[in-house]
C-alpha cells in the first residue's frame, strides 16, 4: 500500500478533501474493476472503475479506516488513513 498526500501547506479548517485511489491485484498490478471501498463510520461505499480505481469526495480533514474488498480476494482494512491535504491518494494490492 502507498499512501501519499502531494504538499498542501495551507491551513485545513473549513476544507473538504478527496481520496482517490486504485485497488490492484498484488503480484500483476492489474486494477480491480468492482472492488468495494467502504470508509468505516460514514454513509460511503464506492465501488472501483474497470481500471480499478476510485474517488471519494466531501471528506473532512482527519483519520479514517478503509475497508477493501473484492470477491474471492481477502478484505484490507487500513486503519488510521491521515488526510490532511486536499488530494489523498491510495494505492492497495489485493491477494
Amino acid at each position: 500500500m502507498i499512501l501519499s498526500n502531494p504538499g498542501d501547506e495551507k491551513s485545513t479548517s473549513g476544507q473538504n478533501f478527496n481520496l482517490s485511489g486504485t485497488i490492484v491485484e498484488e503480484v500483476t498490478g492489474d486494477g480491480l474493476s468492482g472492488a468495494t471501498v467502504r470508509i468505516t463510520g460514514l454513509d460511503k461505499e464506492i465501488f472501483t472503475d474497470l481500471d480499478g480505481r476510485f474517488n471519494v469526495s466531501d471528506l473532512k480533514p482527519g483519520k479514517y479506516n478503509i475497508k477493501i474488498s473484492y470477491l474471492s480476494y481477502t478484505t484490507r482494512e487500513l486503519t488510521g488513513i491521515q488526510l490532511d491535504s486536499r488530494h489523498n491518494t491510495l494505492l492497495v494490492g489485493l491477494k
